[in-house]
């Protein structure tokens, strides 16, 4: 049996490929299949089938492209309630033979009407089960994406999901999700290598509730759903094509910028964007574009990057993330970040930062913005007087924000603080950044 896991870590999503014999079967495939087909030519593998655990949010699934590529059949979870435009329907319980493989779908909905999971046994044993997002290590699938009025109705079916279908399965089985941690579709995913249901149901602590009624009480929990979300889950009823895996970089110089109407995204570290950025650049930091992104900038705008590092499969992976994401308009990138900008000797922009014990020093007569998540402050409390706007609420907010006076910025570390103050200088607002967050904060005590 030949088997392999595929990250593509800035989503934090993983797919698979299983092969047993000549044949392969690849679960969750990205729009950006060359990896797939280069991973089954290196082993002698043909693609037969393609398993879609669930209609995917955070990112442009890659089975119709695959299918194309390939021929290989597609199977999604026979259910009228998604109108799919490409592939094969599959019922709960029927199976797909590879080989001395038997993968058997198990109807799993909660986080998804017509999510699927797939138990592999390798001569007749229950080896792995592919849980989609449905189970995560330590986590669980979000059930939020149906709106507030049938938020109890879809964690209901989670919890059905997972305590009826997947952990009676057996404490042995290997667990493959689709997402690790930082992913987008789930809350609070441990980051480590792997896991098996028996270790989840033993320390998951979204499974140690002693009824429905208290996971639904824990889990059912409206969370902020990026916009590009939208997008992805019409694209991903029609079936998209492949992502160009080698795409034309174009690259632009200073003379090319108009500071005014470009959407100009910094990617450099938070120290480098704070010591001098371009005007009107918005700060995302590369870790974080899938994240916080699109909270600013909509799929249908062009985008040109700002980033110290010049190396082309650095670039490459940036714009497939953003072509991932929906992002099709053109993207380009500065040649040479700030280099040539400097050498021409162009206008920089510092932005404002202070220090925990500054802010102190001053507390009662300042404006402190947290824009942390409500959940986050179970941590940390906000800083006394604190205005609360979340960094996903702040492009429908900050007129909210007083015009006569220096915002101090608040999020945990200070990262997220960075790319919101960046925002608030574009609209003319005077803003600053706590260095170290929260927790720098905290410390002082």
């Amino acid at each position: 049996m030949f088997f392999k896991r595929i990250l593509t870590e800035s989503i934090a999503h993983y797919s698979y490929i299983i092969g047993d014999g000549v044949e392969a079967v690849v679960v969750d495939p990205q729009a950006d299949i060359d990896k797939y087909l280069e991973v089954a030519r290196q082993e002698g593998l043909k693609i037969t089938s393609i398993l879609e655990t669930h209609r995917n949010e955070d990112f442009i699934a890659g089975s119709k492209a695959l299918s194309d590529a390939t021929g290989a059949k597609v199977m999604i979870a026979a259910d009228d309630s998604l109108d799919y435009q490409y592939g094969e329907r599959i019922n709960d319980g029927e199976t797909i033979e590879l080989g001395e493989i038997i993968i058997k779908a198990i109807a799993t909905p909660g986080h998804t009407l017509g999510h699927m999971a797939y138990l592999l046994s390798l001569k007749d044993n229950p080896y792995i089960v592919f849980s989609g997002d449905a189970l995560f290590f330590g986590g669980v699938g979000r059930t939020d994406f149906y709106g507030k009025d049938k938020l109890k109705e879809m964690t209901e079916l989670l919890y059905e999901s997972i305590f009826n279908r997947l952990l009676p399965l057996g404490d042995s089985i290997i667990l493959c999700p689709a997402h690790g941690a930082g992913s987008a579709c789930g809350a609070s995913i441990d980051e480590r290598p792997s896991s098996t249901l028996g270790y989840e149901r033993m320390n998951s602590p979204y499974l140690q509730h002693n009824s429905k009624e208290e996971f639904v009480e824990s889990v059912g929990q409206m969370l902020y759903k990026p916009h590009y979300f939208e997008l992805m889950e019409r694209e991903n009823l029609k079936g998209h094509e492949s992502i160009d895996c080698n795409p034309v970089i174009k690259v632009l110089h200073p003379s090319d910028l108009n500071l005014k109407q470009d959407n100009i995204i910094d990617i450099r570290n938070q120290r480098a964007f704070l010591g001098e950025h371009i005007e009107n650049a918005l700060f995302v930091e590369r870790g974080g574009i899938a994240s916080y992104l699109n909270w600013f900038v909509g799929t249908d705008e062009k985008l040109t990057f700002i980033t110290d590092i010049q190396d082309k499969d650095y670039m490459n992976n940036l714009f497939l993330d953003m072509r991932r994401m929906g992002y099709k308009k053109e993207l380009s990138f500065l040649a040479n970040g700030m280099k040539d900008w400097n050498a021409d000797a162009l206008n920089i922009v510092k932005t404002k930062f202070i220090l925990p014990h500054e802010l102190k020093e001053q507390l009662n007569d300042s404006f402190i913005l947290d824009i942390r998540e409500e959940d986050e402050f179970k941590d940390i409390e906000p800083i006394e007087r604190s205005h609360l706007i979340t960094l996903q609420q702040m492009k429908d907010r900050f007129a909210e924000l007083p015009k006569d006076q220096i915002i101090y910025v608040v999020c945990a570390s200070g990262i997220r603080s960075s790319t919101v103050v960046s925002f608030l200088e574009k609209k003319g607002l005077d803003a600053s950044v706590l260095l170290g967050g929260i927790k720098a904060w905290k410390n002082l005590d």
